[in-house]
């Protein structure tokens, strides 16, 4: 019995980790128009590796109002579940300009 309360707590502890996070960042006077960009990043070492190249100034180009969303999405933490554990996260960036 006590075994399985620990992997209760185990799972409630893994299911609240990787809950949904999201950080916005708006340059200038935000996005203008319509158009969006969706990349996602591969990260290994529990986040310390990037292992996706993602630069938000390539992707704007010469615009100065803009918005950058980094978070996790629902697929992201579907992915994460699996990939968690050995140490690979995957997340994903926005970019509306």
């Amino acid at each position: 019995m006590q075994r399985l309360s620990l992997w209760g707590i185990l799972t409630v502890a893994l299911l609240a980790g990787s809950g949904c996070m999201t950080q916005q960042h708006t340059f200038g006077n935000g996005p203008q128009g319509v158009e969006v960009r969706k990349t996602r990043q591969w990260y290994a070492a529990w986040g310390f590796v990037p292992l996706s190249d993602f630069d938000s100034r390539s992707v704007v180009g010469a615009s100065a109002d803009y918005r950058v969303v980094n978070g996790f999405g629902a697929s992201d933490v579907f992915w994460n579940i699996f990939t968690g554990p050995v140490g690979f996260f995957r997340m994903t960036s926005r970019v509306e300009k």
